[in-house]
């Protein structure tokens, strides 16, 4: 979820792990920009903020993502599939954007 969906308005993401991900506990990323994004997957996403609202994006199949940790520390991030996915979702929020304005057609 990013921080600006629960009305905080800081850059700021947490991820909680998911069988897909490969993460084994939540990511906090602060600060984040997408540093790479290579290749094309075809997604169903839907959203928190639109519960029932599903559509299909294309989105990178693989990203890097330069942050910041809980403590201020130094991070890059890479994520393939449904990480990177979650990634590119989550840090549009960031920036206004939502998986609708992205979407190529509404499942």
């Amino acid at each position: 979820i990013a921080a600006p969906q629960v009305g905080v308005l800081r850059r700021l993401v947490v991820i909680l792990p998911w069988e897909e991900s490969g993460l084994e506990q939540p990511l906090f990323v602060v600060n984040p920009r997408l540093t790479l994004a290579e290749g094309e997957q075809e997604c169903v996403e839907g959203c928190l903020s639109n519960p029932g609202w599903w559509g299909k994006t294309i989105r990178p199949q693989r990203v890097r993502v330069e942050a910041l940790d809980r403590e201020g520390t130094p991070i890059s991030l890479e994520g393939e599939g449904a990480l990177a996915k979650c990634l590119c979702h989550e840090l549009d929020h960031l920036d206004g954007v939502v998986f609708w304005d992205k979407a190529i057609c509404q499942v």
